[in-house]
Protein backbone atom coordinates (compact mmCIF):
# COMPACT_ATOMS: atom_id res chain seq x y z
CA UNK A 1 0.00 0.00 0.00
CA UNK A 2 1.44 3.34 -1.06
CA UNK A 3 0.41 6.77 -2.34
CA UNK A 4 -0.37 5.26 -5.76
CA UNK A 5 -2.84 2.69 -4.40
CA UNK A 6 -6.61 3.10 -4.80
CA UNK A 7 -9.07 3.98 -2.04
CA UNK A 8 -12.85 3.97 -1.68
CA UNK A 9 -15.21 6.32 0.11
CA UNK A 10 -18.89 5.47 -0.36
CA UNK A 11 -19.43 5.16 -4.11
CA UNK A 12 -16.17 6.93 -5.04
CA UNK A 13 -13.13 4.99 -6.20
CA UNK A 14 -9.97 7.10 -5.93
CA UNK A 15 -7.28 5.93 -8.35
CA UNK A 16 -4.55 7.11 -5.98
CA UNK A 17 -4.07 8.95 -2.69
CA UNK A 18 -3.15 12.35 -4.13
CA UNK A 19 -5.45 15.30 -3.42
CA UNK A 20 -5.05 18.70 -4.97
CA UNK A 21 -5.99 20.74 -1.94
CA UNK A 22 -8.33 23.68 -2.52
CA UNK A 23 -6.30 26.60 -3.87
CA UNK A 24 -7.66 30.07 -4.59
CA UNK A 25 -6.42 30.90 -8.09
CA UNK A 26 -7.53 34.52 -8.71
CA UNK A 27 -8.74 33.35 -12.14
CA UNK A 28 -12.51 33.54 -11.80
CA UNK A 29 -14.50 35.96 -13.89
CA UNK A 30 -15.36 39.28 -12.24
CA UNK A 31 -18.98 38.16 -11.81
CA UNK A 32 -17.93 35.01 -9.92
CA UNK A 33 -18.47 32.56 -12.78
CA UNK A 34 -15.98 29.92 -13.89
CA UNK A 35 -13.55 31.31 -16.45
CA UNK A 36 -11.91 29.72 -19.49
CA UNK A 37 -8.57 30.04 -17.69
CA UNK A 38 -9.93 27.94 -14.84
CA UNK A 39 -11.24 25.31 -17.22
CA UNK A 40 -7.77 25.08 -18.77
CA UNK A 41 -6.10 24.93 -15.33
CA UNK A 42 -8.29 22.12 -14.03
CA UNK A 43 -8.01 20.21 -17.29
CA UNK A 44 -4.22 20.27 -16.95
CA UNK A 45 -4.39 19.15 -13.31
CA UNK A 46 -6.67 16.24 -14.15
CA UNK A 47 -4.48 15.14 -17.04
CA UNK A 48 -1.64 14.95 -14.53
CA UNK A 49 -3.45 12.00 -12.91
CA UNK A 50 -4.26 13.65 -9.59
CA UNK A 51 -6.78 11.30 -8.03
CA UNK A 52 -8.96 13.95 -6.44
CA UNK A 53 -9.14 17.66 -7.19
CA UNK A 54 -10.79 20.19 -4.86
CA UNK A 55 -11.71 23.59 -6.24
CA UNK A 56 -10.73 26.86 -4.65
CA UNK A 57 -13.34 28.04 -2.17
CA UNK A 58 -16.60 29.37 -3.60
CA UNK A 59 -18.66 31.80 -1.54
CA UNK A 60 -22.11 30.69 -0.42
CA UNK A 61 -23.41 34.21 0.20
CA UNK A 62 -22.84 37.40 -1.78
CA UNK A 63 -21.63 40.02 -1.22
CA UNK A 64 -20.79 39.72 2.49
CA UNK A 65 -19.52 36.16 2.19
CA UNK A 66 -16.91 36.96 -0.47
CA UNK A 67 -13.29 36.71 0.64
CA UNK A 68 -11.46 38.37 -2.25
CA UNK A 69 -11.28 39.44 -5.85
CA UNK A 70 -12.22 37.04 -8.61
CA UNK A 71 -13.47 34.48 -6.11
CA UNK A 72 -15.94 32.05 -7.59
CA UNK A 73 -19.51 32.15 -6.35
CA UNK A 74 -22.07 29.44 -5.71
CA UNK A 75 -24.82 31.51 -4.09
CA UNK A 76 -27.23 31.28 -7.03
CA UNK A 77 -28.39 28.60 -9.48
CA UNK A 78 -26.96 30.56 -12.41
CA UNK A 79 -23.48 29.42 -11.38
CA UNK A 80 -24.25 25.70 -11.77
CA UNK A 81 -23.49 25.53 -15.50
CA UNK A 82 -19.92 26.73 -14.98
CA UNK A 83 -19.26 24.05 -12.40
CA UNK A 84 -20.77 21.45 -14.73
CA UNK A 85 -18.15 22.39 -17.32
CA UNK A 86 -15.45 22.13 -14.66
CA UNK A 87 -16.68 18.70 -13.57
CA UNK A 88 -16.76 17.52 -17.18
CA UNK A 89 -13.14 18.45 -17.96
CA UNK A 90 -11.96 16.75 -14.77
CA UNK A 91 -14.02 13.62 -15.32
CA UNK A 92 -12.79 13.33 -18.91
CA UNK A 93 -9.36 12.59 -17.44
CA UNK A 94 -10.87 10.13 -14.92
CA UNK A 95 -10.13 12.24 -11.85
CA UNK A 96 -12.65 12.97 -9.11
CA UNK A 97 -13.80 16.45 -8.19
CA UNK A 98 -15.16 18.32 -5.17
CA UNK A 99 -16.27 21.93 -4.86
CA UNK A 100 -15.22 23.69 -1.68
CA UNK A 101 -17.84 26.03 -0.24
CA UNK A 102 -17.17 28.75 2.30
CA UNK A 103 -18.23 31.99 3.91
CA UNK A 104 -15.63 34.66 4.59
CA UNK A 105 -16.97 35.82 7.93
CA UNK A 106 -14.46 38.35 9.24
CA UNK A 107 -11.76 37.13 6.85
CA UNK A 108 -12.64 39.85 4.31
CA UNK A 109 -13.23 43.60 4.10
CA UNK A 110 -15.73 46.03 2.60
CA UNK A 111 -13.68 46.34 -0.60
CA UNK A 112 -14.68 42.75 -1.37
CA UNK A 113 -18.22 42.86 0.06
CA UNK A 114 -19.43 45.86 -1.96
CA UNK A 115 -19.44 48.01 1.17
CA UNK A 116 -21.49 45.58 3.26
CA UNK A 117 -20.09 45.04 6.75
CA UNK A 118 -18.65 41.52 7.20
CA UNK A 119 -20.45 39.31 9.68
CA UNK A 120 -18.94 38.72 13.10
CA UNK A 121 -19.25 35.15 14.37
CA UNK A 122 -19.22 36.48 17.93
CA UNK A 123 -22.23 38.76 17.56
CA UNK A 124 -24.60 37.27 14.96
CA UNK A 125 -28.00 36.17 16.24
CA UNK A 126 -30.11 33.06 15.67
CA UNK A 127 -31.82 34.53 12.60
CA UNK A 128 -28.52 35.24 10.90
CA UNK A 129 -27.24 31.78 11.78
CA UNK A 130 -30.34 30.36 10.08
CA UNK A 131 -29.58 32.41 6.98
CA UNK A 132 -26.06 30.98 6.87
CA UNK A 133 -27.21 27.40 7.38
CA UNK A 134 -29.59 27.87 4.46
CA UNK A 135 -26.86 29.45 2.31
CA UNK A 136 -24.44 26.57 2.86
CA UNK A 137 -27.19 24.01 2.28
CA UNK A 138 -28.36 25.55 -0.99
CA UNK A 139 -24.74 25.79 -2.14
CA UNK A 140 -24.20 22.09 -1.40
CA UNK A 141 -27.28 21.19 -3.43
CA UNK A 142 -25.81 23.17 -6.34
CA UNK A 143 -22.58 21.21 -5.93
CA UNK A 144 -24.47 17.97 -6.38
CA UNK A 145 -26.48 19.32 -9.33
CA UNK A 146 -23.23 20.34 -11.04
CA UNK A 147 -22.05 16.74 -11.28
CA UNK A 148 -19.21 17.13 -8.78
CA UNK A 149 -18.38 14.01 -6.79
CA UNK A 150 -18.42 15.59 -3.31
CA UNK A 151 -18.83 18.84 -1.44
CA UNK A 152 -16.03 20.18 0.77
CA UNK A 153 -17.05 22.49 3.62
CA UNK A 154 -14.32 25.01 4.48
CA UNK A 155 -13.68 25.08 8.23
CA UNK A 156 -10.11 26.37 8.12
CA UNK A 157 -7.80 29.36 7.61
CA UNK A 158 -9.79 31.88 9.62
CA UNK A 159 -12.95 31.92 7.52
CA UNK A 160 -16.36 31.97 9.19
CA UNK A 161 -16.75 28.35 10.29
CA UNK A 162 -13.15 28.10 11.44
CA UNK A 163 -13.65 31.02 13.81
CA UNK A 164 -16.80 29.57 15.32
CA UNK A 165 -15.05 26.39 16.43
CA UNK A 166 -12.10 27.18 18.63
CA UNK A 167 -11.48 29.12 21.84
CA UNK A 168 -8.78 31.30 20.26
CA UNK A 169 -11.49 33.04 18.24
CA UNK A 170 -14.94 32.15 19.62
CA UNK A 171 -15.65 34.39 22.62
CA UNK A 172 -19.42 33.89 22.77
CA UNK A 173 -21.10 33.37 26.14
CA UNK A 174 -24.37 31.88 24.84
CA UNK A 175 -25.37 28.46 23.51
CA UNK A 176 -22.82 28.80 20.68
CA UNK A 177 -19.85 29.52 22.94
CA UNK A 178 -17.79 28.42 25.95
CA UNK A 179 -17.66 24.61 25.59
CA UNK A 180 -16.31 22.89 22.48
CA UNK A 181 -19.70 21.19 22.04
CA UNK A 182 -21.43 24.58 21.96
CA UNK A 183 -18.81 26.11 19.68
CA UNK A 184 -19.36 23.26 17.22
CA UNK A 185 -23.14 23.74 17.01
CA UNK A 186 -23.18 26.09 13.99
CA UNK A 187 -20.81 23.93 11.96
CA UNK A 188 -22.62 20.71 12.85
CA UNK A 189 -25.98 22.30 12.11
CA UNK A 190 -24.69 23.12 8.64
CA UNK A 191 -23.35 19.58 8.15
CA UNK A 192 -26.67 18.05 9.25
CA UNK A 193 -28.66 20.36 7.00
CA UNK A 194 -26.43 19.58 4.02
CA UNK A 195 -26.73 15.85 4.65
CA UNK A 196 -30.51 16.06 4.71
CA UNK A 197 -30.50 18.03 1.45
CA UNK A 198 -27.96 16.02 -0.60
CA UNK A 199 -28.79 12.55 0.70
CA UNK A 200 -26.86 9.81 2.44
CA UNK A 201 -24.91 8.70 -0.62
CA UNK A 202 -23.29 12.06 -1.48
CA UNK A 203 -19.91 12.52 0.25
CA UNK A 204 -19.35 15.50 2.55
CA UNK A 205 -15.74 16.46 3.20
CA UNK A 206 -14.35 19.06 5.61
CA UNK A 207 -11.15 21.11 5.63
CA UNK A 208 -10.31 21.58 9.31
CA UNK A 209 -7.84 23.82 11.11
CA UNK A 210 -5.47 22.04 13.48
CA UNK A 211 -3.67 25.22 14.55
CA UNK A 212 -4.59 28.88 14.93
CA UNK A 213 -2.84 31.81 13.30
CA UNK A 214 0.86 32.38 13.76
CA UNK A 215 2.06 31.06 17.10
CA UNK A 216 -1.47 30.43 18.36
CA UNK A 217 -2.30 26.74 18.63
CA UNK A 218 -5.69 25.20 18.96
CA UNK A 219 -5.70 22.87 21.96
CA UNK A 220 -5.22 19.30 20.79
CA UNK A 221 -8.16 18.23 22.98
CA UNK A 222 -10.38 20.67 21.07
CA UNK A 223 -9.13 19.37 17.74
CA UNK A 224 -9.88 15.79 18.74
CA UNK A 225 -13.31 16.76 20.08
CA UNK A 226 -14.29 18.59 16.87
CA UNK A 227 -13.00 15.73 14.70
CA UNK A 228 -14.96 13.22 16.78
CA UNK A 229 -18.14 15.28 16.44
CA UNK A 230 -17.63 15.55 12.68
CA UNK A 231 -17.32 11.77 12.52
CA UNK A 232 -20.48 11.33 14.59
CA UNK A 233 -22.35 13.63 12.19
CA UNK A 234 -21.38 11.59 9.15
CA UNK A 235 -18.55 13.57 7.56
CA UNK A 236 -16.82 11.30 5.04
CA UNK A 237 -13.31 12.79 4.97
CA UNK A 238 -11.43 15.33 7.10
CA UNK A 239 -8.49 17.22 5.62
CA UNK A 240 -6.13 18.42 8.36
CA UNK A 241 -4.76 21.90 7.70
CA UNK A 242 -4.02 24.95 9.84
CA UNK A 243 -3.14 28.61 10.10
CA UNK A 244 -5.10 31.79 9.46
CA UNK A 245 -4.80 33.77 6.24
CA UNK A 246 -2.87 36.99 6.78
CA UNK A 247 -1.59 36.13 10.25
CA UNK A 248 2.06 36.58 11.19
CA UNK A 249 4.19 33.43 10.82
CA UNK A 250 1.28 31.59 9.28
CA UNK A 251 2.37 27.93 8.90
CA UNK A 252 0.69 27.58 5.50
CA UNK A 253 2.95 30.38 4.24
CA UNK A 254 6.12 28.60 5.38
CA UNK A 255 8.96 29.26 2.96
CA UNK A 256 11.98 27.31 1.70
CA UNK A 257 10.92 23.75 2.45
CA UNK A 258 14.07 22.08 1.18
CA UNK A 259 14.91 19.34 3.71
CA UNK A 260 12.61 16.43 4.43
CA UNK A 261 12.85 17.39 8.12
CA UNK A 262 10.99 20.61 7.28
CA UNK A 263 8.10 18.84 5.56
CA UNK A 264 4.70 17.87 6.90
CA UNK A 265 4.14 20.52 9.54
CA UNK A 266 0.66 19.28 10.44
CA UNK A 267 1.59 15.59 10.57
CA UNK A 268 1.79 15.32 14.35
CA UNK A 269 -1.67 16.80 14.73
CA UNK A 270 -3.01 14.45 12.04
CA UNK A 271 -1.42 11.55 13.90
CA UNK A 272 -3.34 12.42 17.07
CA UNK A 273 -6.63 12.80 15.18
CA UNK A 274 -6.09 9.41 13.53
CA UNK A 275 -5.72 7.74 16.94
CA UNK A 276 -9.14 9.03 17.96
CA UNK A 277 -11.21 9.10 14.77
CA UNK A 278 -12.05 6.45 12.19
CA UNK A 279 -13.12 8.88 9.46
CA UNK A 280 -10.80 8.88 6.42
CA UNK A 281 -8.16 11.60 6.73
CA UNK A 282 -5.96 13.66 4.47
CA UNK A 283 -3.14 15.91 5.58
CA UNK A 284 -1.73 18.98 3.85
CA UNK A 285 1.23 21.20 4.73
CA UNK A 286 4.67 21.24 3.16
CA UNK A 287 4.74 17.63 1.97
CA UNK A 288 7.25 17.35 -0.89
CA UNK A 289 9.09 14.00 -0.83
CA UNK A 290 7.69 10.76 -2.23
CA UNK A 291 9.28 8.82 0.61
CA UNK A 292 7.34 10.86 3.17
CA UNK A 293 4.10 10.55 1.17
CA UNK A 294 4.45 6.78 1.18
CA UNK A 295 5.31 6.75 4.88
CA UNK A 296 2.14 8.72 5.66
CA UNK A 297 0.04 6.10 3.88
CA UNK A 298 1.94 3.01 5.07
CA UNK A 299 2.02 4.10 8.71
CA UNK A 300 -1.70 5.02 8.59
CA UNK A 301 -1.21 8.64 9.65
CA UNK A 302 -3.65 9.55 6.88
CA UNK A 303 -5.36 7.93 3.92
CA UNK A 304 -4.53 10.75 1.48
CA UNK A 305 -1.79 13.31 0.90
CA UNK A 306 -2.93 16.83 -0.02
CA UNK A 307 -0.72 19.24 -1.97
CA UNK A 308 -1.23 22.81 -3.19
CA UNK A 309 1.87 24.76 -4.22
CA UNK A 310 3.67 21.73 -5.76
CA UNK A 311 0.83 21.31 -8.26
CA UNK A 312 1.19 24.96 -9.30
CA UNK A 313 4.76 24.34 -10.39
CA UNK A 314 4.18 20.77 -11.62
CA UNK A 315 0.58 19.96 -12.54
CA UNK A 316 1.90 16.59 -13.73
CA UNK A 317 3.74 15.88 -10.46
CA UNK A 318 1.92 12.57 -9.88
CA UNK A 319 3.18 11.26 -13.23
CA UNK A 320 6.68 12.55 -12.49
CA UNK A 321 6.77 10.78 -9.14
CA UNK A 322 5.42 7.61 -10.69
CA UNK A 323 8.22 7.77 -13.26
CA UNK A 324 11.02 8.07 -10.72
CA UNK A 325 11.22 11.70 -9.58
CA UNK A 326 11.92 11.63 -5.84
CA UNK A 327 10.23 14.86 -4.72
CA UNK A 328 8.33 17.92 -5.88
CA UNK A 329 10.43 20.65 -7.48
CA UNK A 330 8.52 23.31 -5.52
CA UNK A 331 10.84 25.20 -3.14
CA UNK A 332 7.95 26.90 -1.33
CA UNK A 333 8.84 30.47 -2.24
CA UNK A 334 5.11 31.33 -2.41
CA UNK A 335 5.69 33.73 -5.30
CA UNK A 336 3.03 31.74 -7.15
CA UNK A 337 0.28 33.66 -5.33
CA UNK A 338 -0.47 36.27 -7.94
CA UNK A 339 -3.57 38.48 -8.11
CA UNK A 340 -3.49 38.05 -11.90
CA UNK A 341 -3.74 34.29 -11.49
CA UNK A 342 -1.58 31.73 -9.71
CA UNK A 343 1.57 30.80 -11.59
CA UNK A 344 5.01 29.45 -10.74
CA UNK A 345 7.72 32.04 -11.38
CA UNK A 346 10.03 29.23 -12.51
CA UNK A 347 7.61 28.24 -15.27
CA UNK A 348 7.62 31.60 -17.06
Amino acid sequence: MDVFSPFKIKNLIFKNRFIRSATHDWMGNEDGTISDRQLALYKELARGEIGFIISGHSCVEFPRGRAGIRQNRIDDDRFIDGYKKLADVIHEARSLFAIQISHAGLQTNTNFTNGVEPIDHNTIDANDIGVLVDAFTRAAVRVRLSGADAVCVHMAHGYFLCRTLFSDSNKREDEYGRSIVNRSKIALGIIDSIRKAVGLDFPIFVKLNSTGGGDKHIEIEELVAVSTLLEEHGVDLIEISGGVVGSKDNPIDRLNIIRIEDEGYFLERARVVRKNVGTPLSVVGGIRSLSLMNEIIKSNIADFVSLSRPFIREPDLVLRLKNGQEKASCISCSKCRNFDGIMCVFNK
